[in-house]
């Protein structure tokens, strides 16, 4: 399985103002997912080697740093 949690960003501000949590079964699934999600410049990807919804106590500042990683890498 590989899990993945896509934030959306607000274009202007770039605040994260929604997130979706998606799984995939097969790895063609998620090529098929991530070639569509990385050509929206207003959205960050972040993929976890964990179920969030069973584990969330896994999710940790490293998932965080990521996040604001990205967010000034995208700006």
């Amino acid at each position: 399985m590989i899990y993945v949690e896509q934030h959306l960003l607000d274009p202007k501000t770039h605040m994260p103002t929604g997130m979706c949590l998606v799984q995939f079964e097969t790895v063609k699934d998620f090529n098929d997912f991530y070639a569509l999600a990385k050509t929206d410049p207003h959205s960050i990807i972040n993929i976890l080697n964990y179920d969030p919804q069973k584990n969330a106590g896994q999710k940790s500042m490293f998932d965080a740093k990521l996040f604001s990683m990205s967010t000034e890498n995208s700006t």
